[in-house]
């Protein structure tokens, strides 16, 4: 059991990125098709900080565009909307996963394609930004 830890701290350690009070963990982007125009990243963001930090929006250069989405049901219709901030709260998580919280990637560039990674810039509401790298999946 010991040795079975070992091994999934060590990939896991791999998908971790730190900065300042905050990490994320886990980020990924699923391989899009061929002639898709539109993608989402997701992961889990954490903060060990006593303050609450507020992310306004996400950049990077595989995408025009890319937004923060949430996914609500409005009836028996489940819709995507775009949020204008996601709170992380102090000594909290957030986690952006299918079906709810994500990054939507509008106007790429290039296919997201298994094995490669692509950079992602959150932006906070202090200015503050936190540049990490998303794997491909």
């Amino acid at each position: 059991m010991k040795k079975l830890f070992l091994t999934l701290s060590l990939i896991l350690s791999s998908f971790v990125y730190a900065e300042k009070n905050v990490v994320v963990y886990a980020p990924y982007a699923k391989t899009t098709p061929l002639n898709a125009i539109s993608g989402a990243v997701f992961f889990e963001i954490m903060s060990f900080s006593d303050e609450v930090y507020t992310i306004v929006s996400a950049v990077t250069d595989v995408a025009s565009k890319a937004e923060l989405h949430d996914v609500v049901k409005e009836g028996d219709v489940m819709k995507m909307r775009r949020m204008h901030n996601i709170e992380l709260p102090a000594k909290g998580k957030v986690v952006l996963k299918p079906g709810g919280l994500h990054i939507m990637l509008y106007d790429l560039k290039e296919r997201l394609v298994a094995g490669k990674e692509i950079d992602l810039k959150l932006v906070f509401s202090d200015g503050e930004e936190y540049t990490f790298k998303v794997p491909i999946v």
